[in-house]
């Protein structure tokens, strides 16, 4: 059987291995007293669509199907659009800006609490969209670590206002929670 270029780049593929076999091979159901039926497979032409690849990939479960996984706001199963993506971040970027601004009276460990609190909830909004928009449980695993990352930074910005021994403890029990909350969202399903 001469092979053409398509033909050949096919089985390069992997896209007629099993075509080919088959028409080489007499057929397994053939009738058990007469000779095996002809070949009626043919290469496949440039302008055919080759088969789908055989399903190995694990699916999700369609949304609703009695799924108890904790999800982010947002991610409720479908996925987010990339326009409602990108407005729930100007969203989130306009109300740091807001926030921020905010903070321009304060003076001292009060207005960096106030800038780590704006840039704690403008991040967790971020991710937060980000894993309603990729809408998968990586991304969602992703958003709670952002979170908890983010309230450690403020945990951090509170306990600078107090010295010695009783910031060293503030700071301790702030990486305590972080921590447990790290160890939560890598357990959480989904």
């Amino acid at each position: 059987m001469q092979m053409t270029r398509w033909s050949r780049w096919c089985a390069i593929a992997g896209l007629v291995a099993a075509t080919t076999a088959m028409a080489a091979t007499p057929s397994a159901t053939a009738p058990a007293g007469g000779a095996a039926a002809p070949a009626t497979s043919a290469p496949p032409t440039p302008t055919s669509t080759p088969p789908a690849p055989p399903a190995t990939a694990v699916q999700p479960p369609p949304a609703g199907a009695g799924s108890t996984a904790q999800t982010a706001p947002g991610a409720t199963g479908t996925p987010m659009t990339r326009t409602a993506y990108r407005a729930a971040l100007d969203r989130a970027s306009s109300a740091y800006n807001r926030k921020r601004a905010g903070c321009r009276s304060l003076k001292g460990n009060e207005r960096t609490v106030c800038v780590a609190e704006a840039k704690a909830e403008s991040t967790k909004a971020q991710s937060a969209a980000e894993a309603a928009f990729r809408n998968t449980p990586r991304a969602r695993m992703d958003a709670r670590v952002a979170a908890a990352n983010a309230d450690y930074s403020v945990a951090k910005a509170r306990c600078n206002e107090r010295s010695g021994s009783e910031r060293r403890a503030c700071l301790k029990t702030a990486k305590d929670r972080q921590s447990q909350a790290i160890a939560a969202a890598m357990q959480a399903p989904g």
